[in-house]
């Protein structure tokens, strides 16, 4: 492996810092600066968890900087086209989408996916129900708000994942 899960994340925390900069140019965002700041130490606050020691640069570090970039461009592209053409036709094409890529993916597993156990589909259906309410309630964020406020509040996502298996474990 290239790089630890924690650091891994870091980088992952600087996007909605890359998703205001875009927003700003590519939708005309603005804020008060008190809403930027918020922005700043929600990232700061990432990074902070992130990184326990010392800031490591590795081999890791221009591929996760490219996913940062591309992952900001998708926020932007998806806020304007919500925008564009509304939360219904960008659901169901992300939604068509994703299940013509998942099934072309899922070909070399096809093996696999017979030894599942039965009692493991449930499990396994019932976690694709919450991603699919998952991204129609981001969907319907961006439709209601700024994606750099959006992309910001989405950025807390691990928490609520530690918070979960916390709960769950």
């Amino acid at each position: 492996h290239l790089e630890e899960a924690s650091r891994v994340i870091a980088f992952y925390s600087i996007i909605p810092l890359f998703v205001a900069v875009l927003a700003y140019f590519f939708l005309g965002e603005t804020f008060g600066p008190e809403k930027y700041i918020g922005i700043i130490l929600v990232v700061l606050g990432s990074l902070m968890i992130s990184f326990k020691k010392k800031l490591m640069v590795t081999k890791a570090v221009p591929f996760l900087l490219v996913f940062v970039a591309l992952y900001s461009v998708y926020f932007i592209g998806l806020k304007y086209s919500v925008d564009a053409r509304g939360i219904a036709s960008i659901f169901a094409s992300a939604s068509i989408g994703g299940f013509l890529g998942g099934s072309l993916l899922l070909i070399p597993y096809r093996t696999v996916l017979h030894k599942l156990r039965p009692k493991a589909i449930p499990l396994v259906l019932t976690s694709q129900l919450f991603g699919v309410a998952g991204f129609l309630s981001l969907v319907y964020a961006i439709a209601l708000g700024p994606i750099s406020l959006i992309s910001t509040l989405e950025n807390l996502q691990p928490v609520f994942v530690l918070l979960y298996a916390t709960i769950l474990t």
